[in-house]
């Protein structure tokens, strides 16, 4: 297969590889691995297009998410998120040991219309708070977009 690389023109040596696992990690190790994504998106066009259209789907997904919830809940002018912000963000949340019975992050609601949450299959580890204030495990069924709605949807349902 490396042998397939170098009639390319293309040693695998060349390719950026970065390693998600240190963002996070060591203020050492992390500052060094955003250095290599900096460095892989600046130097390989490729992977900032294809993060760029990423982005642009995932925006569309949420934006049709969105319109179709307000539809189902009666508000008439489905196209108000056109104009709406919107960002995107990624958090992981390390999970050791040690911190079994934690929280991964500090209680909070979602200040937006909406949040869409990947799930992980393998370790479930999503807990959201019921009514009674109570912390409840959330297990998605498979193949799903689990979405959490915040505080602005609230407001327009209620």
């Amino acid at each position: 297969m490396a042998d397939d690389h170098k009639e390319s023109g293309m040693s695998v040596s060349s390719i950026p590889m970065i390693d998600l696992q240190k963002f996070g990690d060591e203020e050492d190790d992390e500052e060094e691995e955003y250095k290599k994504l900096r460095e892989a998106c600046e130097e390989w066009v490729c992977f900032r297009k294809t993060i760029e259209k990423y982005v642009e789907a995932m925006n569309e997904v949420c934006m049709d998410i969105g319109r179709k919830i307000a539809k189902r809940v009666g508000l008439v002018d489905v196209e108000l998120f056109d104009d709406l912000p919107w960002g995107f963000r990624m958090n992981k949340y390390y999970f050791t040991p040690e911190f079994v019975g934690s929280t991964g992050a500090n209680t909070h609601s979602g200040s937006g219309y909406f949040t869409r949450l990947q799930d992980d299959e393998i370790v479930s580890g999503l807990q959201v708070m019921n009514k009674c204030g109570q912390f409840v495990a959330v297990n998605p069924w498979p193949g799903t977009l689990p979405v959490s709605l915040g505080d602005v949807a609230a407001a327009h349902i209620n």
